[in-house]
């Protein structure tokens, strides 16, 4: 197995390397960062860098691709293992909610929010990629829950648009909160609202 630069550990770690240089760069509010800058905080060289990326910006494409997949998927498989549908939905928020409010996930989120990777050229796409995702899960947990009882108001047609709607504010308020604060009670008020709704 190949272990050096150019083999697939190497590179791996040389992905990895970059990534972390880049949020650690953008994670200073309104900072920009060169292909120069970046290289120099994760100490490799330009040849490493086009090894790995046509670009700045499908490096910070990357970057957005990889933390939402993860979350989703990370979300999509507690939702699984839940007993029911509202069960499922509760997890899916609250999960959603403290992603924006854990102090050490909140730096990297900032990031992937910034106008920085917004002005991305692809940057559209991907975030329509990403919202697709959220909102199908979203309807196949309000399905789940009509289907299972635990949700017995639902209209996933009509109710995946208002729940996401929701969700997003929520998300804007849990990252807004002063760091430090607890997440606890919005979640709370989110799922308390989404059950009358719903249930």
């Amino acid at each position: 197995m190949a272990s050096g630069s150019n083999g697939p550990d190497g590179r791996r770690a040389e992905r990895a390397k970059i990534v972390e240089a880049a949020y650690r760069l953008l994670a200073v509010d309104g900072a920009s960062a060169s292909v120069t800058d970046i290289l120099a905080q994760a100490g490799l060289g330009t040849r490493a860098f086009y090894r790995l990326f046509d670009s700045k910006d499908e490096l910070l494409l990357t970057m957005f691709r990889s933390d939402g997949d993860r979350a989703l998927g990370d979300m999509e498989a507690d939702a699984a293992r839940a007993p029911n549908g509202r069960i499922a939905l509760h997890g899916w928020l609250g999960a959603l909610l403290h992603v924006a409010g854990d102090p050490t996930r909140r730096p990297r989120v900032a990031v992937l929010l910034s106008d920085e990777v917004m002005r991305a050229q692809g940057y559209t796409a991907e975030r329509k990629h990403y919202d697709e995702r959220q909102e199908r899960g979203l309807r196949a947990l309000l399905d789940r829950g009509r289907q299972d009882g635990s949700l017995p108001r639902a209209d996933p047609d009509n109710d995946t648009q208002w729940v996401r709607a929701l969700m997003d504010r929520g998300f804007e308020q849990a990252i807004a909160l002063p760091e430090g604060a607890d997440v606890a009670p919005l979640v709370a008020s989110l799922l308390n609202f989404v059950d009358r709704a719903l249930c």
